[in-house]
């Protein structure tokens, strides 16, 4: 009698089985595939430091956000198109929190950023909460 594997699993042995199981989750419950994210980013306290969070979005998504910080801080939201130059989805200069829903009309990467304008007295967090519907 041969010993069964230790990598022996039953759905690795039926690999089309499992993504109909994860298939049909997702789409009983939407909420896997639109889930809120929340990120906490440290700005550091040196005037001219940036934070960026970067990620692809589909045509006809639309992204949900809403930032806050202590200090005062330049955003932007801006996207790399596959030819041409960076665009802008968002700028403003020297917020402490915005929230914007955009329409992604041109898919691609997308990149939250952060600049601090000025020397602080000491670092402080940027709290991130988005939705990618």
């Amino acid at each position: 009698m041969s010993k069964p594997s230790v990598f022996s699993s039953p759905v690795r042995a039926r690999p089309a089985l499992a993504a109909s199981l994860l298939t049909a989750a997702l789409l009983a419950s939407p909420t896997l595939l639109a889930a809120e994210v929340k990120r906490v980013e440290p700005m550091l306290r040196h005037e001219g430091y940036s934070r960026e969070h970067c990620m692809n979005l589909q045509v006809g998504s639309t992204l949900d956000f809403h930032f806050e910080t202590a200090q005062p801080v330049d955003f932007n939201i801006h996207h790399h198109p596959d030819k041409g130059d960076t665009v802008f989805a968002v700028r403003q200069s020297v917020t402490k929190s915005l929230a914007k829903t955009l329409s992604i009309k041109d898919g691609g990467e997308y990149c939250f950023q952060w600049k601090n304008p000025a020397d602080r007295p000491a670092e402080f967090p940027i709290t991130l909460t988005y939705q990618v519907k």
